[in-house]
């Protein structure tokens, strides 16, 4: 058995009343016996004719992502072969290759590449069309676009109560949250240079607390309920269980009144909530704010003596009677 080849001309001139040509093949040996036809037939892309110029329109120009529409038409030939790709080059570099073809609007869509600097940056678009036979277009269209620097989205939120970090899920606050105080949580972008920037609060339960726009959140009623953070895209979120305020009044002292109120550390910090109207009313007996750990000596301080106890036992027994077996939170202060 030889294997033999053999060569097929066939010009544009042919066949013209078919606008598409498929040639089909069979052999036949020297003794005339004749074999069948090839399953599968050639297509025969007969166009030698260049394609016009592209049309060319902007979409969305001097935002990040800019997008050029390449319309196509084919020139005048005996058989056109239709759209086959774009060429294009961005300020003159080197040729890129798009492929996208929609049949209902005639364009193929290119995509201006994204600029990764601090600036705006014009980019100069020029663009052939080229056939499914593969001819180029004689000239190339031309565009000048502008492209803004590429937003940077939030991937995350960094979420805290003060300078403690909160995780998603978990309890607003370590301390405990009683109704009528008040809390500010924080939220940034993941990363910090973030385009999204804008901070949405809102809480599941408005009825038990509410947050407004800086994060402020306060307690208004005993229940539980979710505070959420969102950034672009981005949602954290922490829960609140709150519990009733406790106070209590009595007889004695100069006034003949002693009243026991509660001041979260937070709220005594930031001057602001239930009981505390100035960050001497909790842990100071002179104005100034300071921690347990820092100054155990001004915890609570008798309004009626001015003295200053280092517990709250001390400070209750200045007064008659001030209610003993609260948290080590509880400020005294004695009228």
């Amino acid at each position: 058995m030889t294997d033999v080849t053999g060569s097929l001309t066939v010009y544009e001139g042919t066949e013209l009343s078919k606008s598409i040509l498929y040639v089909y093949v069979r052999a036949v040996d020297r003794a005339g016996n004749v074999g069948d036809w090839t399953s599968n037939p050639a297509f025969l892309n007969i166009d030698t004719i260049k394609p016009n110029t592209p049309t060319l329109s902007v979409v969305d120009n001097s935002t990040s992502v800019v997008k050029v529409l390449a319309g196509f038409t084919d020139g005048v030939s005996l058989r056109p072969s239709g759209f086959g790709k774009m060429i294009y080059t961005v300020n003159g570099g080197a040729e890129l290759t798009e492929t996208s073809w929609n049949n209902d609007t005639k364009v193929s869509t290119i995509v201006v590449p994204s600029n990764n600097t601090a600036a705006d940056v014009t980019d100069a678009i020029n663009v052939w069309a080229v056939d499914k036979a593969g001819n180029k277009s004689e000239n190339y269209a031309t565009t000048s676009v502008v492209v803004t620097p590429a937003k940077i989205v939030a991937t995350g939120i960094d979420l805290k109560n003060g300078t403690t970090a909160v995780e998603d899920g978990t309890a607003c606050s370590t301390s405990a949250l009683y109704v009528g105080s008040t809390m500010t949580l924080i939220a940034t972008p993941i990363p910090t240079n973030s385009d999204d920037k804008i901070v949405t609060w809102s809480s599941s339960n408005a009825n038990v607390a509410v947050v407004n726009e800086t994060g402020v959140v306060t307690i208004s009623n005993v229940g539980t309920a979710s505070i959420s953070a969102k950034i672009g895209s981005i949602t954290k979120t922490c829960t609140i269980s709150s519990q009733a305020q406790v106070s209590s009044t009595g007889s004695g002292g100069s006034s003949g009144g002693c009243n026991c109120t509660y001041c979260t550390q937070n709220a005594c910090v930031n001057g602001t909530g239930q009981n505390c109207t100035k960050s001497g009313d909790c842990w100071s007996g002179n104005g100034e704010t300071v921690s347990d750990a820092v100054n155990p000596a001004k915890r609570y301080t008798c309004s009626t003596s001015g003295k200053t106890y280092a517990s709250q036992a001390a400070c209750s027994a200045s007064c008659t009677p001030c209610p003993t077996g609260k948290d080590g939170k509880r400020g005294c202060s004695c009228s």
